[in-house]
């Protein structure tokens, strides 16, 4: 998930009153960013390496064993970019999936890329056909 769907979904977990402010739901709710660690400090979860592959686990206790789903181990996942050189590097073409799947095209190597956006606004079916009066 970017990091953008994933404060919108901390804030509908805050609306839902997970956390009583926006402030305090690092208290409830941590946010690993791929390449950076936490995004706010977290003092109850520990983030490190579990035989070469990150994971999270609760902090002071036994982490335990990772298990990793073979299919997971074999996906090729790519590198994680910032957000500002993926939308330097791409442009969006089109949506999918009632407006839930964004289509973006890189502007060198011309590859299609999907990306999931699970709180975009639903497009309804008519709104496809909606052309501007003039």
């Amino acid at each position: 998930m970017n990091t953008d769907d994933a404060s919108t979904f901390i804030s509908r977990l805050v609306d839902a009153g997970l956390a009583p402010l926006m402030a305090q739901a690092a208290s409830e709710i941590a946010l690993v960013v791929q390449g950076h660690g936490f995004s706010s400090p977290c003092d109850w979860l520990q983030l490190g390496l579990f035989e070469g592959y990150p994971c999270v686990w609760l902090a002071g206790s036994d982490r335990g064993h990772l298990f990793i789903p073979q299919h997971e181990l074999n996906a090729d996942l790519g590198e994680a970019i910032p957000t500002d050189e993926f939308y330097a590097s791409h442009e969006r073409i089109g949506l999918r999936a009632n407006g839930k799947v964004e289509v973006y095209r890189h502007r060198k190597t011309g590859k299609i890329l999907y990306v999931g956006r699970p709180f975009n606004p639903v497009i309804k079916w008519w709104q496809f056909w909606r052309r501007p009066r003039g």
